[in-house]
């Protein structure tokens, strides 16, 4: 009984709720009630509220907690040792009784080997089901973000219409008593109803959006959402730094070693599978005499020796170390594109909010009261607006792309990054 003995796995539900919970700082374990889960929020959604929202709905989430349950099964199953067979035949006529006791060797030789393959298994399961919620939170993430951008984008784009109404309207006066043209104030009712169109499509936008993040946290109607929570650092860590630490921290990665671990017990175990070994324990005994014969029984392998299976198993072993190398290979891709893209989108926010945006308001308000006294035309003031309401929209992307690249940067790390202080932005 002591060859029976094999190890116990130590990833469970719970570990992996832990984990992901260390990884993220979030709960993945508030319980739900009937009233809604936003009243103790003020009737405002977070991000971070809206990741440990998804963590508890998430249908992908639950799914993969239900196969880390059938894989902790599984390693029940495979601690299981068959049951011996006992078979008794009474006596007849001149015919004595006898007994016969099968133990099965082979079952509980091969427990080991075939316990380590589901241990392994199962391990394999919880680092997936970390991974599943740190992509989950990465995907909440970018999907609040761009819910953001939408609605900083509807909050420009409606001023613009409305500044757009107001010069269409001032040019029409001015038509009417013969400072302008006809065809001057036709292009200015142009850009008006191009204003206007343009808002439209935000508004569209902005609830595509909403449906998505509604979709991933698994409420509906969303309240209004707040950025009061989002950080960031103003730099990211070195590239070495970030490399390292995915390699040792990315669940994903560990499940791929631990599914390499599990083939190669596998095909140990198919390997053993070519012998079958019983004991064997016969009794017999008529009315003045008993017996007893002691032996065994071994399962010649000459015409299935099991080459199927150890090649099958060989095979995954080679798939499994494949899986790990790409897996490698992509973990650095991931990491080195989510940090240039972070410090792309840092360094052009900066740009945007420090240089570009407040000379572009100053061209505008010169404009603006060259044209309202009478000394120029509207076409500087469009010019100038053109390109403050460019300003301002791509600032919000950059601001996006700095929350996105961010979430892409921790999920490709697989850990919680040190972030500073956070950033206020508009709704």
């Amino acid at each position: 009984m002591a060859t029976g003995c094999a190890h116990r796995p130590e990833q469970d539900q719970a570990w992996s709720r832990r984990d992901l919970e260390a990884r993220t700082g979030l709960s993945t374990t508030s319980e739900k009630t009937d009233e809604s889960p936003l009243i103790a929020v003020g009737g405002e959604l977070d991000a971070r509220e809206a990741t440990e929202l998804a963590l508890q709905n998430s249908p992908a989430f639950a799914a993969d907690v239900a196969r880390l349950q059938a894989a902790e099964a599984d390693v029940q199953i495979a601690r299981q040792i068959e049951n011996p067979r006992l078979s008794v035949l009474g006596p007849f006529g001149t015919i004595s009784a006898s007994a016969t006791l099968l133990v099965p060797l082979t079952s509980l030789l091969q427990r080991p080997a075939r316990t380590k393959a589901a241990a392994r298994a199962q391990e394999a399961a919880a680092e997936s089901l970390v991974q599943t919620g740190l992509d989950l939170v990465r995907d909440v993430r970018v999907a609040y973000a761009d819910c953001l951008l939408a609605q900083r984008q509807e909050t420009i784009r409606d001023e613009l219409a409305g500044f757009a109404k107001e010069l269409a309207d001032l040019t029409d006066t001015r038509v009417v008593t013969g400072e302008l043209a006809g065809a001057q104030g036709d292009a200015v009712r142009a850009d008006a109803e191009r204003a206007v169109d343009a808002l439209s499509v935000t508004k569209t936008q902005r609830g595509l959006c909403r449906a998505r993040l509604e979709t991933l946290v698994g409420v509906s109607p969303l309240p209004p959402l707040v950025a009061t929570d989002l950080r960031v650092a103003r730099q990211a860590p070195a590239l070495d730094e970030l490399l390292g630490v995915a390699k040792d921290a990315r669940p994903d990665v560990r499940a791929s070693r631990l599914q390499l671990e599990a083939a190669g017990a596998r095909a140990g175990w198919e390997r053993w599978r070519i012998l079958s070994v019983s004991a064997q324990a016969d009794l017999q005994w008529t009315s003045d005499a008993v017996g007893a014969r002691v032996g065994g029984s071994v399962e010649l392998p000459v015409f299935n020796q099991n080459r199927g299976g150890v090649a099958k198993a060989e095979a995954e072993v080679a798939l499994a170390w494949h899986r790990v190398e790409g897996l490698r290979q992509q973990v650095v891709l991931e990491v080195v594109t989510s940090r240039s893209q972070f410090e792309q989108a840092q360094q052009s926010e900066d740009r945007y909010t420090q240089t570009i945006v407040p000379a572009l308001e100053r061209t505008f308000d010169a404009a603006s009261l060259r044209f309202n006294t009478g000394d120029d035309s509207y076409l500087p003031v469009l010019d100038a607006l053109r390109q403050l309401a460019d300003a301002r929209l791509r600032t919000a992307e950059l601001q996006a792309d700095v929350r996105r690249a961010w979430a892409e940067l921790e999920r490709a790390t697989g850990a919680q990054l040190q972030a500073n202080a956070p950033k206020e932005v508009a709704s």
